[in-house]
């Protein structure tokens, strides 16, 4: 008998998905190729965590049902400012990454409790503003005040917002 040849990176990635977002692993064996018993020691081994997106799925039906109760022309309005939501939500969340990560850099081998509170607080606060703010500029500076902090030249961190 011969032997199956292994799972792609793609097919690995897909079956992943499916795990987490609650599929059986018969499901999950079907519809990628991957023996069952093969997918359920890779999820074990690597954590997968089973039916991780079950309330994003959810919620996302939920809201779709009710958009699809509405009139075309509410539909539109609501749809249109879903998306500009999305997209201010997007641009700080990645505000928040990069952040993170010139502030991890800036740090060192051995980050000071300090520094990871300034890296968290920033974190934060630019959550807190996705969440609120329906507008926002082209570009968010922040000042880097760690740098401030260890008597160096302040870093400026230019967030630029992609306009596509």
């Amino acid at each position: 008998m011969a032997k199956a040849k292994p799972a792609t990176p793609e097919q690995w990635a897909k079956a992943k998905a499916l795990f987490e977002t609650g599929k059986s692993l018969n499901d999950i064996s079907t519809e990628t190729g991957i023996d069952r018993s093969t997918v359920s020691k890779r999820a074990k081994n690597e954590g997968w965590e089973k039916g991780k997106f079950q309330q994003l799925i959810a919620d996302g039906a939920r809201v779709a049902v009710v958009i699809s109760t509405l009139d075309s022309t509410v539909q539109e309005v609501v749809t249109k400012a879903i998306d500009e939501q999305t997209k201010v939500r997007e641009f700080y969340a990645k505000a928040g990454q990069k952040v993170a990560m010139m502030a991890v850099k800036s740090m060192g081998e051995t980050p000071k409790p300090i520094d990871c509170k300034i890296v968290a607080d920033t974190l934060v606060s630019t959550m807190r503003v996705s969440g609120v703010v329906p507008y926002y500029p082209a570009a968010a500076t922040i000042n880097n005040t760690n740098a401030q902090q260890n008597n160096n030249e302040p870093q400026k961190i230019i967030i630029e917002r992609d306009n596509g």
